[in-house]
C-alpha cells in the first residue's frame, strides 16, 4: 500500500507502475515487494511462517534460494495473497 498526493490509500497492485513492471517481477522481487508492502521485516515474515532464519527470506529475495511449492503455501497465507505469486512458471 503506498499513498498519493492526496493522502489516499492505494494497493500496489492497481497501480500502473505495478502492473507495468509484474511480468518482470521474479518470485523472489515479488516476496520482497509483497512483504515490504505488509510492513514486515525479513525476520518478522520468518517467524510468521514457521521460524524460518532471516537469512533463508534474504536467499529467496535475491534469487540464491528457490521457492518451493510449499513455502510459497505458506509465505501467501502469511502475505494474503496467492502462491502463485511466489512460483516461477
Amino acid at each position: 500500500i503506498i499513498h498519493d498526493k492526496d493522502d489516499e490509500v492505494i494497493n500496489i497492485v492497481d497501480t500502473d507502475w505495478y502492473k507495468s513492471m509484474q511480468p518482470s517481477l521474479t518470485p523472489g522481487k515479488a516476496l520482497r515487494v509483497y512483504r515490504e508492502n505488509a510492513g514486515l521485516t525479513q525476520e518478522a515474515l520468518g517467524a510468521k511462517v514457521g521460524g524460518v532464519p532471516r537469512q533463508h527470506i534474504s536467499g529467496m529475495e535475491t534469487g540464491r534460494r528457490t521457492i518451493g511449492k510449499e513455502m510459497a503455501k505458506r509465505l501467501a497465507i502469511a502475505l494474503n495473497t496467492s502462491p502463485l505469486k511466489f512460483i516461477q512458471i
